[in-house]
């Protein structure tokens, strides 16, 4: 798998993908969006008749060449796209105080003049909204001249210290369940927080088990996809995800409980839009505070959910690691950005599923609530154990692989 990188106008992509050793690719949004486009530096700008198929032909052409290249360079509508389809990408970009040694650049390559009169009169506050991005996934800032191979050396650095398990040194029965899902074509995984051991899902078959320091949980597949049932907090809910992508899944539906904050809502079901981000693992593959689910995805639920008459809102939680740290002070914070919820793992999944690549949705039944400043409890586990597990199995089915 690729990384995406969004390079700033200048820094040598266009060189660099041009060495076929270097197995990279640059993604120019101009050869899409435009059926007139020309490839010389000089034309750059220069279009005037769209292409009717876009911005579908270059999200088909990003999502191909991700699976075929080592390093995919995109430009500033690139990134755009990434982000509506949760592709995580890397940025590269210039010190603002540079605008003159750039300015150089784009007249030796033979940029045109309103190409070079824009980058005179708008460079500093491109360089101002790369640092004000919030959805790269890392960014590198370029000093006095340097290029992209100077940026790639430090994240080729930077990958040779992450123990990753989508290396196949990974232990037997790991390699022996990733081999099990290719053969199989299983690409949509099902995460519930119950006792899938004492579920008994008739039909299901146990191809590999999920550990954790002292105990583990099995992997079970069923029909087309897996089900497992995750531990508590972000580090186990962030190596789930590894795992689960090593084993080739792109799809993920994850059916938990909450704390209920918000005790005007009238329904005990919630599909979450955004998660806010108050745990500590998320930090370890993205600085996003805020992290979304997947938009697409969510519309195929709410679609199941209309046609069988199941009530549910949709909205916003926050997650976090800390048990018993929900302060008053807090839930009036949660309630004034109309936070509706708060759990433990909703921020890591999405994150690190945004990293990966990997569609994520997540409903949430509303276990307990604060109401008037008290906490109550509203529904034992044992209650909601069949009901989230049968609702899961039914849904998974219906979300497009």
């Amino acid at each position: 798998m690729g990384i995406v990188i969004y390079a700033f106008p200048g820094t040598g992509k266009t060189h660099y993908c041009k060495d076929l050793k270097n197995n990279s690719i640059e993604l120019r949004s101009e050869d899409f969006h435009w059926i007139d486009s020309d490839k010389s530096e000089y034309l750059k700008g220069k279009y005037s008749k769209e292409n009717p198929d876009w911005p579908n032909n270059y999200l088909i052409a990003l999502k191909e060449a991700i699976k075929k290249y080592k390093y995919v360079f995109i430009t500033h509508s690139g990134s755009i796209i990434c982000e509506s389809e949760n592709i995580p990408y890397y940025m590269i970009f210039p010190l603002s105080s540079l605008k003159e040694e750039y300015i150089k650049r784009f007249i030796e390559r033979k940029n045109n003049k309103e190409f070079i009169n824009n980058m005179k009169s708008n460079f500093e506050k491109y360089i101002l909204s790369c640092y004000e991005n919030k959805y790269a996934q890392k960014k590198i800032i370029l000093k006095n001249n340097e290029y992209v191979t100077d940026a790639l050396k430090e994240i080729e650095k930077e990958k040779k210290f992450l123990l990753n398990v989508n290396q196949d040194n990974s232990n037997k029965k790991m390699l022996k369940t990733k081999e099990y899902c290719k053969k199989n074509n299983i690409t949509k995984a099902l995460l519930i927080f119950s006792d899938l051991k004492k579920s008994n899902i008739k039909g299901s078959k146990i191809i590999g088990k999920f550990y954790s320091s002292t105990d583990f949980h099995n992997i079970y597949e069923y029909n087309d996809h897996i089900i497992v049932q995750p531990f508590l907090g972000s580090p186990n809910a962030a190596g789930l995800i590894e795992e689960l992508n090593y084993y080739g899944i792109k799809k993920i539906l994850a059916i938990g409980s909450a704390l209920k904050v918000d005790s005007s809502l009238k329904h005990s079901l919630v599909l979450v839009q955004k998660a806010y981000v108050g745990e500590g693992t998320s930090k370890y593959y993205n600085e996003k505070l805020i992290t979304k689910t997947s938009k697409k995805q969510n519309e195929e639920i709410e679609n199941w959910l209309l046609q069988n008459k199941v009530e549910y809102v949709t909205g916003d939680i926050f997650s976090t690691d800390a048990y018993y740290r929900e302060s008053l002070d807090l839930i009036e914070y949660l309630l004034n950005n109309k936070i509706v919820a708060i759990d433990m793992e909703c921020s890591c999944f999405t994150t690190v599923c945004y990293n990966k690549n990997i569609d994520f949705s997540q409903l949430l039944v509303f276990k307990d609530e604060i109401k008037n400043g008290k906490w109550e409890k509203k529904i034992k586990n044992k209650d909601i154990q069949n009901y989230m597990i049968n609702l899961g199995i039914n849904i998974i089915n219906e979300i497009s692989s």
